[in-house]
Parts: structure tokens; C-alpha cells; sequence
């Protein structure tokens, strides 16, 4: 049995229609039947509580397991928790794993190896490379990762849509459908001083996004790089093509270029979505997406 500290068991109450709390009392009891003691199951409260209680846990315990049961959203909330702390405190060793209960479980479906029990109980933990934004105006500074994308663009718009809703691939591409013709482009700063609108940038970790999009082959997550879309502004029926085309994972979407940074900056506030959590970018900012290599020990 590989041994930790202890294990927290973090759910949201509210994922899968309430059923992340049961399946979060039914791992903790497969681990006390396999002799593992120091368990603890920790409901949230509210929006960011999860990754409070990351923090905390980590804080409390030197090798502590943390377990996310919720979607990707939650995960990424319990991943931000954790780097807080191992970025305050490098002799910190969490490590961190999903039990998918939510919408779209991107992370688990592109990463899974083996039954979650059975990983926790005997493999070994391994390194997971991380999105890292970094957003930059004046004084302010913040710093946020993500596991598995972030998404620029029409992306955030689609995410916004599909975030609560209980999807099949045909309502999802009739919900992004409706939304392609709401939708605004979003201007964007690039390096060489010229603004231009986009309608997406992506930049992904894994191969799944939305639950049917797909951004290429296998997911790759201890590479050192990310995998990059970018598409500029056209018609909105080209949108539209182009979003098919991520469905239908053909027209050239198989091989996404890889990168290791990304910067640009916005002249205008936007909103941008990290693992499909969104957050707004103030006016004016600068935006550095790279890569933290190997800064996440996880089983799955």
C-alpha cells in the first residue's frame, strides 16, 4: 500500500446532481476497507472553497493525497490550492487525483490509467506538467494554473453556455451553434505590437475540451509544452465550420503546433476560462501563458 500522510476527499455537493458526495463516502469506505485510516471527507460551501481547502490541507499534513470529486472546474480549484502552497512552502509533497462528478470530466477521460482505488493504494505518483497564467497590469500581478486548457476567445463564450448543462454531442453543438451568433470577437495584443480579433485561442494540455471537442492525438501531460490553436477572425459561419471540424476531429486538427509560451496582452477587459472555470481579464493587462513543467505529482 503506498503510504501518505492522510487523505482528503474534497466534493462539491452540488456536481452531478448531488452525487458527488456519495461517491466521495464510497471511496472513503473501499480505502478504510484496505486499511487506510486517515481519511477525510470535505464538503464545500461555496465558489473557490475547494481550493481553501486544498491549501489548508496541505498546510496540515506534509504528504497528504488530495482527491477532487467534482468536474474539472473543482479540480482546477483543488490545483490551485495546492501550488499555493507548495509555492509558499517548497518541502510540501501533496499529491493530487479526480474522481470525475461533473459535467464534462475532460481531465479524467484524456488522463486515466487504472481504477482510482487501485491507484491509490498502490501506484506510485508520477509528474503532471501545468498551465501557468500569468496576468500583469501595473501593480496587480496574478497567478493561476490550470490542468488541462485555457481558453481565450469563443471558447469563454461557449464555456459560459455550456457550463450547467446536462450534455449529449447534439445539444452541445446546437447550444454552441446559438452562441457563435451572440458571440463577439475578442482583441488581442500580440508581441509584435498589433491588435487583431480572434475568435479562439486555445491553449491545451489534453486532447478532450467541452466533453466532445477534441484537440488532437493522445494526451500528453509531462511534456514540457502545450498545444496551441489560434484562429482569427472571419465569418461567423466559419466559426461555425471550424468548431465542426474540432467535433468531428478532421481538416488538420490531429497535429496542433506545440509551444512553451504565449504571451499577448488585452486592450479592452476579457473574459478567459482555465479547465472551464472562467475569469476576467482587466483592460490593459499583459498575459503570459506558460508552461510549469512537472510542478504537480498525481496518481491516476
Amino acid at each position: 500500500i503506498i503510504m501518505y500522510s492522510d487523505i482528503f476527499i474534497i466534493f462539491n455537493p452540488v456536481s452531478t446532481g448531488g452525487h458527488a458526495e456519495a461517491k466521495a463516502g464510497r471511496l472513503a469506505e473501499r480505502l478504510r476497507k484496505r486499511g487506510l485510516t486517515s481519511l477525510h471527507v470535505q464538503g464545500t460551501d461555496y465558489p473557490g472553497h475547494a481550493e481553501a481547502l486544498a491549501y489548508q490541507d496541505c498546510l496540515a499534513s506534509n504528504r497528504p493525497l488530495i482527491v477532487s470529486v467534482s468536474g474539472d472546474g473543482g479540480y482546477n480549484e483543488v490545483v490551485n490550492g495546492v501550488m499555493r502552497a507548495k509555492n509558499e512552502d517548497a518541502s510540501r509533497q501533496p499529491v493530487c487525483a479526480i474522481l470525475p462528478a461533473g459535467n464534462a470530466n475532460d481531465h479524467r477521460r484524456s488522463v486515466r490509467k487504472r481504477p482510482l482505488t487501485w491507484a491509490i493504494t498502490h501506484a506510485q505518483s508520477e509528474p503532471m506538467d501545468l498551465l501557468k497564467l500569468t496576468v500583469k497590469k501595473d501593480s496587480y500581478k496574478q497567478v493561476r494554473y490550470a490542468h488541462s486548457y485555457i481558453g481565450a476567445g469563443f471558447t469563454s463564450h461557449a464555456a459560459a453556455q455550456l457550463k450547467d448543462e446536462s450534455l449529449s454531442a447534439f445539444k452541445e453543438i446546437a447550444i454552441v451553434a446559438r452562441a457563435i451568433f451572440s458571440f463577439h470577437p475578442v482583441a488581442i495584443s500580440t508581441i509584435d505590437g498589433k491588435t487583431r480579433s480572434y475568435d479562439s485561442l486555445i491553449f491545451a494540455n489534453i486532447h478532450h475540451m467541452s466533453k466532445f471537442m477534441r484537440l488532437g492525438d493522445k494526451a500528453d501531460i509531462n511534456n514540457g509544452s502545450f498545444r496551441l490553436s489560434v484562429l482569427p477572425h472571419r465569418s461567423d459561419f466559419w466559426l461555425l465550420r471550424i468548431f465542426l471540424n474540432f467535433w468531428l476531429f478532421v481538416f488538420g486538427l490531429k497535429k496542433l503546433p506545440q509551444q512553451t509560451s504565449y504571451q499577448f496582452s488585452v486592450p479592452r477587459s476579457e473574459s478567459i476560462h482555465l479547465d472551464g472555470e472562467l475569469f476576467q481579464l482587466p483592460g490593459g493587462a499583459t498575459v503570459d501563458v506558460t508552461m510549469a513543467p512537472a510542478s504537480l505529482p498525481v496518481i491516476r
